[in-house]
């Protein structure tokens, strides 16, 4: 017997030996309850009767495909038979069994020796005079045909493309869009009538007409940007078609898919000169032309090519003809063009112009903003917030028309528009703050989605004088929310108390508040993080954080957060003022809980006992009482803190030994001791060198909250994660460049030839040096030692019919005087499409030193056998032209997080303050000064001065950063903006020496 489809709803089976009466009062019932194959098979064969019955049929029909959707299989045979009788039902005159017939045909269509059956039936039907009948046949033709058949048919469906029926016509773009996949060649042939669909007034003959010319042309990024500036000329009336065009606009400039400093019409033409320079430079590269049309690329692109003058067009067109051998070799397969002019050279970044100019496409998205459809008005608006480097000029019509989503009676708008300036929030909170008011009376809405994001932004965009207000909202706010979004909420709250140190006290007793109120694992776990991340971030919110943690194990329930904050108290606790008060909750613990939480406990309270002497006697006392314990972990880790603490070393080393070695160092010194002859002497742990302490620096925030505001995908709290705690500002991006050193640490550990260079202190971010769409992709990144700075070059090959080994990067120190160069350490081989290093070491001065080097690639190339796969034993030797790599001041300052501030700048000698005044010429907002100088100094903001306050006309930033050897600089910008638009700006700058003050200015001058 066949297993019945009901299984996978076996929920619905409760009611099983219940009497009808009974049954019919069940609130869950399926019409399919207890079904099986082979009997709905043998009813299939009600479609032979000639007395047809439409109804019985098509509950039939309806019975095969719920077969086949729960994941039922049908034989061969058994697909055929239903098939064959399935074709007579085309003698039915009833509609609604043959709607029935076409679902059933293009589902259980056993193979192409059959469809020639049913075509017959279905290009009768695609003639037919009722709409409902030809739009189906197209659709179930297109699913069932293969390419040879879709050939023959292929006139009837160029024709229904423009039919008059805008049902037809649809189903026909429609189908189209599925077969580009497969039958790309057939349906490129339909581009004209595609194209006059596109103007049709009818809106879904428009809307599929549009996602059909973008799918024909996806896979040609200049015809893409050609089509996008047409169809934003053209009046495009379908807001469905609308909603697209602006995606792929937004698509166009995310790209670089535009060519650079144009705007208006000027984008337009040149994109469209562009596209046809660079298609007639490649048709002639196909036919094997030693000599492409140059001059007509660079006369077509002179509106294109962005900071690149001519001469140096001229030079890269005379050192391209040098080398013709080798360029005009990958010439054929459109990988490179020999003049050295590629792709990239035509198409560069949207940023906008330099005389305050709107880039490209801009003006076209501020328009739709004014349409008529919400939808298109939302997407238009989001367009233009995720505008890279967008501007507060740029943004102010968007978020006013989000702003009037916010008080909308229609919830999916006020959800939509509260997310996207929930994202702006992250980057831009000052931009938002005029929502604020609208935003707060959201907070009660009736969906808690909305409600949450809407708090998560306030708290985002709040000042400082407005924190305990919002914490009376958030109090009544948090009792009416699962625990999903009361995770969002604590996240958020995290990231203010981050950015405004001052209003630790009342935040950190709002999280201890709602610590001791019922919830789950996440959400505990989500409160004691942000705890204990303010606990080591705020100095002054230790004491305060560590005794909330201690009323929170009283009575903990989860194991791992128990053990999570004895092991902080362990580390933290003796280091406090009164030390002795912990002891009483950690011995609580070791008496009340279970196993793995006692033997926790024990190591907390042998770590007070080795650290303040004092407490000494008091923990040998309470840890001789763990000896008796019932567990074996607890009696061992007693009795071994027992024997610890009486021994001759005493103090945090008795009982946590630290190995401040540097591991690079201890790795390649313990090769040496194997290698030599003489391992009768112990190998001497004292001749490795000790490794720098770690410099304390700043976590990005944001994390997975931020990930989920960026995709906004969840389904019950994906609203709400949208709306994730991120650090505001500039300050994540003073995280993230430090965090670059961690990121490159195991690389650089790796390499023994590293360990005598002593401790990484920077790794900066990696640079391209080579265009997107040449064949080797090669990435610098500079790493900064004491006494050294390391190239490291990380390169990937993407021909497959090469093999390059012994590749390295020469370096040209002219313009670099200061720089000396050490040691080069080539890569063997370089991999195809993935990444490998080649190094080069060179020895710099004391202090901050700048300049430019030159950069070839060098490398043997070997040809790829393609009967072996093998690579050829001989090669030959060639080079590559790099871009250059440059060094300047920032690269040596790397930021430092402080949680106090001026407390740091006050303990620095006045006697190395430097103060100069700059004029930075007219801007349109401090903010985006403020964003600018902190990018180039590469510091980081303290006590949230990062954020510029609307319409303010001056703002004061405090920024904090680190020299090699640890040299702290601190530093006060002080920016102004007269009534004219000029933007001063004052800097004065502390440093634990001269040379640091003066390293900060001398940075502001070179850039």
């Amino acid at each position: 017997m066949a297993a019945t489809a009901q299984d996978s709803l076996a929920p619905l089976r409760s009611g099983e030996g219940k009497k009808d009466e009974d049954r019919e009062e069940e609130t869950e019932y399926s019409p399919f309850y207890g079904i099986e194959k082979g009997a709905v098979l043998q009813e299939a064969r009600i479609f032979h009767d000639p007395n047809l019955d439409p109804r019985r049929c098509s509950q039939v029909i309806t019975k095969l495909l719920y077969l086949l959707h729960q994941g039922e299989t049908f034989t061969k045979k058994e697909a055929s038979d239903v098939f064959f009788a399935a074709t007579k039902l085309f003698q039915a005159k009833d509609p609604h069994l043959r709607r029935m017939v076409y679902l059933c045909i293009k589902d259980i269509c056993p193979g192409s020796d059959e469809v020639i059956i049913v075509t017959s039936s279905l290009m009768k039907d695609m003639n037919s005079r009722v709409e409902l009948y030809r739009s189906n046949a197209v659709r179930v033709l297109c699913q069932i045909v293969d390419g040879q058949l879709l050939a023959q048919i292929e006139r009837y469906l160029k024709q229904a493309v423009v039919d008059k029926s805008p049902v037809v016509a649809a189903s026909v773009l429609v189908s189209a869009v599925h077969l580009i996949k497969h039958n790309g060649e057939i349906i490129k042939r339909w581009v004209n009538e595609v194209t006059e669909a596109a103007q049709s007034r009818q809106p879904m003959v428009q809307f599929h007409a549009v996602a059909l010319l973008h799918a024909l042309r996806a896979s040609d990024r200049l015809a893409v940007s050609k089509l996008v500036t047409q169809l934003t000329r053209a009046q495009v009336k379908s807001p469905l078609a609308q909603c697209l065009l602006v995606r792929y606009v937004s698509q166009v400039r995310r790209r670089g898919w535009w060519p650079a400093g144009a705007t208006g019409a000027a984008a337009a033409a040149a994109v469209t000169a562009a596209a046809a320079a660079v298609t007639a430079a490649a048709a002639a590269a196909v036919k094997g032309s030693s000599e492409v049309p140059v001059g007509a690329l660079r006369e077509q692109g002179k509106g294109c090519v962005a900071g690149r003058g001519v001469q140096q067009q001229q030079q890269q067109q005379q050192a391209a003809q040098q080398k013709t051998n080798s360029s005009s070799s990958r010439s054929g397969n459109g990988r490179r063009i020999s003049s050295g002019l590629t792709l990239k050279h035509v198409i560069a970044d949207s940023q906008p112009g330099p005389g305050g100019e709107s880039r490209p496409f801009y003006d076209y998205l501020e328009g739709c903003l004014r349409h008529k459809s919400e939808s298109v008005i939302f997407e238009a608006a989001r367009a233009i917030c995720n505008l890279r480097d967008v501007t507060a000029r740029e943004l102010t019509p968007a978020i006013t028309v989000l702003q009037l989503f916010l008080s909308s009676s229609k919830p999916v708008l006020r959800f939509a528009a509260v997310r996207t300036l929930n994202k702006v929030a992250m980057s831009h909170p000052m931009a938002v703050t005029n929502c604020n008011i609208d935003m707060e009376s959201l907070i009660s809405d009736q969906n808690r989605s909305i409600a949450t994001l809407a708090i998560t932004t306030l708290l985002k965009t709040g000042s400082e004088g407005r924190v305990d207000k919002l914490l009376k909202q958030i109090g009544g706010f948090m009792s009416d929310i699962g625990d999903d979004f009361k995770v969002v909420v604590v996240g958020a709250i995290r990231s203010l108390a981050l950015k405004f140190p001052a209003k630790q006290r009342a935040l950190m007793g709002f999280l201890a508040s709602v610590l001791r109120e019922e919830g789950g694992f996440e959400y505990k776990k989500a409160i004691v993080q942000a705890i204990l991340e303010l606990i080591q971030e705020i100095p002054d919110a230790r004491e305060a954080g560590l005794g909330h943690l201690c009323e929170f194990i009283e009575d903990c329930e989860f194991t791992f957060l128990s053990v999570q904050v004895l092991a902080l108290l362990g580390r933290e606790g003796p280091t406090t003022k009164e030390p002795a008060r912990y002891i009483r909750y950690i011995y609580n613990r070791i008496i009340l809980e279970n196993a793995t939480v006692r033997a926790a406990a024990v190591s907390a309270l042998a770590s007070f006992g080795a650290r303040v002497p004092e407490l000494t006697a008091r923990v040998v006392v309470l840890l001789k009482r763990a000896l008796y314990d019932n567990d074996d972990e607890v009696r061992d880790r007693a009795t071994l803190h027992l024997t610890q603490l009486g021994g001759a070393a005493g103090g945090p080393e008795a009982i946590c030994p630290s190995l401040q070695l540097n591991l690079a160092a201890m790795e390649g010194a313990l090769a040496a001791y194997l290698a030599s002859d003489d391992t009768q002497q112990p190998f001497d742990v004292s001749a490795v060198p000790k490794a720098a302490p770690e410099a304390k620096l700043p976590k990005p925030q944001g994390g997975l909250m931020a990930a989920a505001a960026a995709g906004g995908t969840a389904p019950a709290a994906g609203g709400a994660a949208a709306g994730g705690a991120a650090a505001a500002g500039s300050a994540g991006g003073a995280g993230a460049a430090a965090g670059y050193s961690s990121q490159y640490e195991a690389i650089i550990k790796a390499r023994p030839e590293f360990a005598s260079l002593g401790p990484l202190f920077k790794s900066c971010a990696p640079v391209r040096l080579t265009e997107e769409d040449t064949e080797y992709a090669i990435h610098a990144v500079k790493h900064v030692f004491a006494e050294h700075l390391v190239l490291q070059f990380d390169c990937t090959n993407t021909i497959a019919e090469q093999c390059l080994e012994d590749v390295s990067v020469m370096l040209d120190l002219a313009e670099a005087p200061e720089f000396e160069a050490e040691t080069v350490l080539p890569l063997a081989s370089m991999p195809l499409n993935e990444v490998g290093q080649c190094f080069s070491v060179l020895r710099r001065p004391a202090g901050i030193s700048a300049g430019k080097m030159g950069c070839v690639l060098k490398f043997t190339v070997k040809e790829i056998d393609p009967s072996t796969g093998e690579a050829e034993e001989e090669g030959y030797e060639d080079e590559y032209q790099l871009e250059d790599v440059e060094v300047s001041g920032s690269d040596y300052i790397r930021p430092l997080g402080l949680g106090n501030f001026r407390g740091a700048w006050e303990s620095l000698d006045p006697a190395t303050e430097r103060e100069d005044d700059y004029g930075l010429g007219p801007r349109e907002a401090l903010q985006d000064t403020v964003e600018t100088v902190m990018g180039i100094l590469g510091m980081h903001p303290c006590e949230g001065t990062e954020a510029v306050p609307p319409n303010a006309r001056s703002h004061t930033v405090l920024l904090a950063g680190q020299l090699p050897g640890d040299v702290r600089a601190l530093v006060r910008l002080s920016f102004g903006m007269g009534a004219d638009g000029q933007v001063a700006m004052k800097v004065v700058s502390r440093g634990d020496s001269e040379e640091a003050s003066e390293a900060v200015h001398a940075v502001i001058q070179e850039a």
